[in-house]
């Protein structure tokens, strides 16, 4: 039975996760928190994740991760369940495509149309006792133009035009320029491993969405779609999204 001192203790945790005062502190431990559950889901795959942190955050990453193939630099954002907070402002860099895929994803090769190719990961937090729950939601270019191809879909058709709006908007406008994106542009992952696969880095989980897109890109068939939406569904836990197909039959 919980005594009075250990009720005490819990509303303490509470209030210090809670004050708007202590943003940066729980930001600092909640990216301890990001780095363990990534580099524990990479060891399911047999490697060590590599994360490296920014001495300064002027070009708007947080840190990298480095999975001895491929790089991806990931902003942070953290939001208290429930608290109503809604969008964030993002430099156009961190979700713009690599020069190299530009023209493909409908941007220009240049340093008009191209970034970093990163992502944004966005911690929601609840306190539960004294454990912090956080679920992890995840942005970028790729993202972006599932929803805009109709792979993922919004049953908002205002957050849907919203989606692609701020799609439009990436291809404008300097890279050091910010852009509001709306949090009905994330898709929950359904845990670390996801978010691995989601940022195209090896784990457990063995899908690499962002080769996939850019593979079915170049063949526009039903089943191509159908089976980008299957690659997704594996990696999203979102009643808010929907696909642009049932699940394959190979998939059930």
């Amino acid at each position: 039975m919980a005594t009075n001192n250990d009720r005490g203790q819990v509303s303490e945790f509470n209030r210090f996760w809670r004050k708007r005062e202590n943003s940066l502190s729980r930001s600092a431990v909640l990216m301890h928190r990001l780095i363990y559950d990534l580099q524990f889901a990479a060891s399911k795959r047999g490697y060590f994740l590599e994360v490296y942190k920014g001495e300064v955050d002027q070009d708007g990453f947080d840190i990298i991760l480095d999975d001895r193939d491929n790089m991806k630099k990931l902003q942070v954002k953290t939001v208290i369940s429930g608290s109503g907070r809604r969008s964030w402002k993002i430099h156009k860099a961190m979700l713009r495509p690599h020069y190299r895929f530009a023209e493909e994803l409908g941007s220009e090769p240049s340093p008009e149309g191209s970034g970093y190719q990163g992502a944004v990961v966005l911690m929601d937090f609840a306190c539960k006792g004294f454990s912090i729950d956080v679920d992890y939601y995840y942005v970028d270019v790729f993202v972006l133009k599932a929803f805009c191809l109709g792979i993922l879909s919004l049953v908002d058709k205002r957050s849907n035009n919203s989606i692609k709006s701020i799609y439009l908007k990436l291809q404008h406008g300097k890279s050091h320029d910010k852009i509001w994106v709306c949090k009905s542009a994330f898709v929950k992952s359904k845990g670390p491993e996801h978010l691995l696969a989601l940022a195209g880095l090896h784990g457990p989980v063995g899908v690499s969405w962002p080769d996939s897109l850019l593979r079915f890109m170049s063949d526009t068939g039903d089943f191509d779609k159908s089976y980008a939406a299957h690659e997704l569904r594996q990696l999203i836990s979102d009643n808010d999204v929907c696909f642009c197909s049932p699940p394959l039959k190979e998939a059930q």
